[in-house]
Parts: structure tokens; sequence; C-alpha cells
């Protein structure tokens, strides 16, 4: 797999408060403490509730049976507490570090299917090189190339991913909390890019298939998959 480990010591932006953090170390340390910062501000406040000036015994006899029901001591609804939002957010983002290890896979399963279609089509081009137009070559060149760009580019941003699970079996806590808050964005553009790539290499393999005049090549491409999901 095409890529590089991503540099310890680069410098990092807090994404909660904007705050440039050296090294992936100290990021996730400085995150942790937002978070355990979050998680006690979105606890419920427990305040005493104070007298309004009606006495119990007051509230009991108004409520009676014998009094019948007052609506003027019917509750209203409180509103949901913003700390509710909060906790939505810290489950959200603890949903996203706890998704990486499948969305990891799912990323390997694409770029190695594109990768091994890459090294395959390069073989049958030069093989029907005499059988193609003028403008067919120099398009397949181009896709070809673009598309190997494409997927290095992807390959780049999960190799640490990559590398842990082919070691551990799990990606790591501080490869977790960089592909959530600082690749993931990355890998969506460059992800898409790639798909149109891989739209336009199967368009290439269809079109060498299609040139049957000469011997097949022992190994014939079939049809990429259909896109991603």
């Amino acid at each position: 797999m095409l890529g590089t480990s991503i540099d310890q010591s680069a410098e990092l932006l807090c994404p909660l408060c904007a705050v440039v953090i050296p090294g992936t170390a100290q990021f996730q340390k400085h995150l942790g403490r937002h978070l355990e910062e979050i998680a006690l501000f979105s606890l419920p406040q427990i305040t005493p509730d104070f007298d309004d000036g009606v006495s119990s015994n007051e509230s009991a006899v108004s409520n009676s049976p014998d009094r019948g029901f007052d609506m003027n001591f019917i509750q209203p609804i409180s509103p949901i507490p913003d700390g509710i939002n909060t906790r939505f957010k810290i489950f959200e983002v603890l949903y996203q570090l706890k998704a990486v290890d499948e969305q990891t896979k799912s990323l390997l399963s694409i770029t190695q299917q594109i990768e091994s279609a890459i090294r395959g089509v390069r073989p049958l081009r030069r093989l029907k090189d005499s059988l193609l137009s003028p403008q067919e070559g120099p398009w397949m060149d181009r896709v070809i190339e673009d598309t190997e760009a494409s997927l290095r580019a992807v390959a780049q941003l999960i190799e640490p991913a990559r590398v842990d699970m082919e070691t551990n079996k799990v990606v790591n806590l501080s490869n977790r909390v960089l592909w959530v808050f600082r690749d993931n964005p990355k890998v969506r553009d460059k992800l898409a890019l790639l798909s149109v790539c891989q739209q336009s290499l199967s368009l290439v393999i269809e079109c060498l298939n299609s040139h049957n005049e000469t011997i097949d090549s022992p190994h014939p491409l079939g049809p990429l998959m259909d896109g991603f999901d």
C-alpha cells in the first residue's frame, strides 16, 4: 500500500479552542481535558428548592380532595436542558472514535481493489497499444496517472490506521483522535475524487477489453466495482 506515516511531532489545531498543540501525544491529553470539562458541565445542576412563600401545609390543603383540583398548581414543563445537547455531542464523538476500525477496513478494501486494477491495466494497455486510436492512448494514460495520484492521496491519510490494524488488529487511540478531528474531512474530499477516477478507469478497462484483435491478456481485467457506498 502506498503512503507514509504521520509525523508524531506535527502541530495540530484543537477543534474546540483553536489552540495549536505541538505533537500528537500533547494533543491527545489536551483534547481529553476538554472532554472532561464538557462532561462535568453537562451534568445536571442540583439547586435547593427554596420556599416561595407558600407553606407545605397550605399546598397540601389547597390540593386536598375536599377542595378539588386547582389548575394554578400545575407545574409547567421545563425545557430540555442545554447539557443534554452537550451529551449528544460527546456521544457522537465517542461513536466516531469507535467507528474508526470499520471505516479503515472499508477504505482499505476500496483502495486495494483499485490498486489491483491499476497493476493489471498497465500491461494490458501496453499489450494493445497498437490497436488504440491516437486519442485513446493518451486518454488512458492520463486516467491511469490520475487514478494513481488520487489513490496515493487517500492511502497516505489512512496509512497510520492501516499499520495499527496490521500490527494490533485495532487502531490506537491517538490515531483515532487524529482521524476524527483532522483526517476524516480530508479523506471524504479525496475519496470523492478517487471515485471519479475509478469510474474513468472502469471505462479504460472496458475500452481495452473491447479490442479483441490481439492475443488476450493471460489475466483479463473485469469491471471495477460500480462505486463507493
